[in-house]
C-alpha cells in the first residue's frame, strides 16, 4: 500500500529565502519518491498573497513554510534531515491511522 502525503511550501514571489526553500524541497521529495515505494509524496507551491484564505487556515505568518497534509509542521525552513525525519513519522502515522481504519 502507498502512503500519499502533500507537501506544501508557503511562499511569495518576494520572498528571498522561499528560492533556495523551493530548490531544496523539490529535491528532497524527489529523492524520497525514488527511494520509498511504499511513499508518494506530492509537492505544491502555495502562494500566500493568492491563497491567503487558505494560508490562514493552515496557520501560516511567516514565509517559507511547510505544511503536511494541510497541517503547519515548520514555520521557518529547517534542515532538510529534520524535514525528512517529519515527513518519515508522517508517514508512519499515517499508515498506522489507515490500517486501524481497514476492515
Amino acid at each position: 500500500m502507498t502512503t500519499k502525503l502533500v507537501i506544501e511550501l508557503f511562499s511569495t514571489s518576494y520572498c528571498q529565502r522561499c528560492v533556495s526553500a523551493k530548490q531544496q524541497l523539490q529535491q528532497l521529495v524527489e529523492e524520497i519518491n525514488a527511494n520509498n515505494k511504499s511513499l508518494n509524496l506530492v509537492y505544491r507551491e502555495i502562494d500566500v498573497v493568492e491563497n491567503i484564505d487558505y494560508a490562514v487556515q493552515v496557520g501560516v505568518l511567516t514565509t517559507p513554510s511547510i505544511a503536511i497534509n494541510s497541517s503547519l509542521v515548520f514555520s521557518q525552513i529547517p534542515s532538510m534531515k529534520a524535514l525528512k525525519e517529519k515527513i518519515t513519522a508522517t508517514h508512519v502515522i499515517v499508515k498506522l491511522h489507515s490500517s486501524k481504519n481497514t476492515p
